[in-house]
């Protein structure tokens, strides 16, 4: 397991696609295919665990903008696989 810069670069922009539409357009693109994607909310019920809950979950916020602080956002990489956690507000 490796930091990755460049998975933290994706979520940068990813959070800069204040549209809920265009967020759901880079999970379509960026997101695993794979069974085990997951995407925890700030909210006990945004559990969301593949991708067609992830998507339904990302379209459902319409194109309200919001303005995210990104705190503490880590990465990292293992051959082809990678994954990213943070905190944010």
């Amino acid at each position: 397991m490796q930091p990755c810069d460049d998975l933290k670069t994706m979520v940068l922009h990813h959070y800069g696609k204040f549209d809920a539409r265009e967020q759901a357009a880079t999970i379509q693109e960026m997101y695993s295919l794979q069974k085990g994607v997951v995407i925890i909310g700030n909210d006990p019920n945004e559990w969301f665990d593949d991708r067609e809950s992830i998507l339904a979950f990302m379209q459902a916020g319409g194109s309200s903008q919001l303005e995210i602080i990104v705190q503490n956002l880590r990465a990292y990489s293992e051959g082809s696989v990678g994954w990213t956690m943070d905190r944010v507000r």
